[in-house]
């Protein structure tokens, strides 16, 4: 599990203090399953600025609609 400076007001996504290069790495937050080990936190992208916390958020949840639309048009629903 990360460490995160920052959360959104949700409680949906996290970020991390910079690594080594100076990014950020933001993270979709999910319920832990004890069930499940690999059920945790992802990684959905690296942040520069993290100032722009909820714009990189908007960006990672359009990327994911996108992402799951174009699976369902290939796959089926």
């Amino acid at each position: 599990m990360s460490i995160y400076v920052r959360t959104s007001d949700d409680g949906r996504y996290g970020l991390t203090g910079p690594d080594p290069y100076g990014y950020c790495h933001l993270y979709r937050i999910v319920e832990p399953d004890p069930e499940d080990p690999e059920h945790v936190d992802f990684s959905v992208g690296l942040v520069s600025n993290p100032e722009n916390f909820e714009s990189v958020i908007d960006v990672a949840e359009e990327e994911a609609r996108f992402l799951i639309e174009q699976a369902r048009e290939e796959f089926g629903s």
